[in-house]
């Protein structure tokens, strides 16, 4: 099945772009093309360079990011989950300024502590919510150039969707950002908007 056609896209650093269409129209699936997990009939550049002559194994883990809607969230600390294997030591303060801002600063203490929360297996001791505002913090943490978002906002409280917009804005000039929505407060942020509903 044919999901996408005759799409043609530039993104360039300093820029988020907003990613809208109707259900089934290749939102989700143009994130994974970015990613080079889908293979396509046409040609994707990344900084001129062919994605076919680019080892995306190593651009996913360097490069590109992405927060999904539903993520899944290891099975360790809440402290693993946020900084996978990075040092932590020169950027916990910018981790708490995200927990903070998510709504999150009751785990901030325990970290600092040692007391740190255990993810269980199936995630079930965290919200939603909670989930879904680690996984953008592990992301943000991670710092790629390409930041892809889907859905992020879904399961998101009002506070939340407010910092995330304007953190994105303070660091949007470092990095590409794609978001996929149907919040249209967020969409309106955006400072262009890919609208697949035409393809």
């Amino acid at each position: 099945k044919v999901i996408l056609q005759n799409l043609n896209c530039f993104f360039k650093k300093g820029n988020i772009y907003g990613i809208v269409g109707e259900n089934g129209k290749g939102k989700s699936t143009l994130l994974k093309i970015i990613l080079g997990i889908y293979p396509v009939d046409g040609e994707i550049l990344i900084n001129d360079k062919k994605q076919s002559s680019i080892s995306m194994k190593n651009a996913r883990k360097n490069l590109i990011g992405i927060t999904e809607q539903e993520p899944i969230l290891l099975s360790d600390s809440l402290k693993y989950n946020i900084f996978l294997d990075k040092n932590t030591s020169q950027s916990m303060s910018e981790a708490e300024i995200l927990m903070n801002g998510f709504g999150l600063n009751k785990y901030v203490s325990d970290i600092n502590s040692g007391k740190d929360v255990s993810v269980n297996d199936s995630n079930s001791n965290l919200s939603g919510g909670e989930k879904q505002k680690i996984a953008i913090i592990r992301q943000l943490m991670q710092c790629p150039d390409v930041m892809l978002f889907d859905e992020p906002t879904s399961a998101l409280d009002k506070e939340s969707r407010v910092f995330f917009i304007e953190y994105l804005k303070k660091i949007k000039k470092n990095h590409i950002i794609v978001i996929v929505s149907h919040d249209n407060n967020l969409i309106n942020q955006c400072d262009f908007t890919i609208d697949l509903n035409g393809e």
